[in-house]
């Protein structure tokens, strides 16, 4: 796919520094005219100041923050990052939340975006950390196959990942493209503007099939906290090298020691579908997983 004109815009994110930040994504949608629609989702330490319960969840209290996304190139648009709590934990000190934005962007020459976050610091990782950065791209040019504009895939990977030091994993990054595009991953990068800061390519051990999304892990560094930093991106088709966009996903592994064997690991039975939920909205959904030590029987 080729487009005739590009548009550059960066937004950023300042944070107080400290070690706080969880990790996060950040996709985008038009709206109307030239206005776009920036979704986000972000983690961080919840003693840090971002407490959350089952009360602040289920009541959809909007948690007010002192961030600001910030248009620096393009448009002069800014914004307060609050967002609804909609995971939390107290045994491991965090909050995760959502929100989105809109921002009117000016009349432009080209229409290329790249917005994200930026600030220090990560939490305490096993390798990596101190400063953190997300970077996503957007490009408002109608599109040549379907003379709309693009939306960017997005991803539903929970902030979390738990793995037992030891044994091997197979990930499958949670992906969605409304365009029906084909969907890729890659790791984030410092050399195109420096997507991930002081995470980048830092799980050892690993092996991304980007194709595929699909993250292979082998968890014998040793145990703690590992951040992924990844860029997903929608292409017309598998041979294109230029994406429509690329959306930035920072999640965490957690490896502990367990007194088990990596065969009786839990299995969640799952039929792979996608729910579509809106922030603020309670949604019912069994999730059935089984025990890894039936298949030792």
């Amino acid at each position: 796919m080729h487009f005739t004109t590009k548009f550059l815009f960066t937004c950023l994110l300042y944070l107080v520094e400290s070690s706080h930040f969880r990790g996060g994504t950040i996709s985008w949608k038009p709206t109307k005219n030239n206005q776009i629609e920036i979704n986000y989702r972000i983690a961080y330490r919840a003693s840090y100041g971002y407490w959350c319960d089952a009360n602040t969840v289920r009541n959809g209290i909007l948690q007010y923050s002192d961030e600001t996304i910030q248009c620096i190139e393009g448009c002069s648009d800014n914004s307060k990052m609050n967002f609804y709590c909609t995971d939390f934990s107290a045994t491991e000190d965090w909050t995760s939340g959502a929100n989105s934005v809109k921002f009117n962007l000016p009349s432009s020459s080209n229409n290329l975006y790249t917005f994200g976050v930026s600030s220090c610091c990560w939490i305490s990782l096993a390798e990596g950390g101190s400063d953190w950065r997300m970077r996503t791209t957007a490009n408002l040019t109608a599109r040549q196959d379907t003379g709309k504009i693009n939306s960017s895939p997005i991803s539903a990977m929970q902030p979390v990942v738990r793995f037992s030091y030891g044994c091997d994993y197979t990930l499958k990054i949670p992906v969605f493209d409304d365009d029906g595009d084909i969907v890729k991953c890659r790791w984030s990068t410092r050399t195109l503007n420096d997507e991930c800061g002081g995470v980048c390519e830092t799980l050892s051990g690993s092996y991304l099939n980007e194709s595929s999304c699909v993250l292979s892990y082998n968890a014998t560094e040793s145990t703690g906290w590992y951040a992924v930093a990844l860029q997903i991106e929608d292409f017309q088709m598998s041979s294109d090298t230029a994406p429509f966009s690329s959306v930035s996903l920072q999640f965490l592994i957690y490896v502990a020691s367990l007194n088990a064997p990596c065969a009786s690991r839990p299995v969640v039975i799952t039929d792979g579908s996608l729910h579509y939920i809106s922030v603020n909205k309670i949604f019912n959904e069994s999730i059935i997983a089984r025990s890894g030590a039936e298949k030792l029987r």
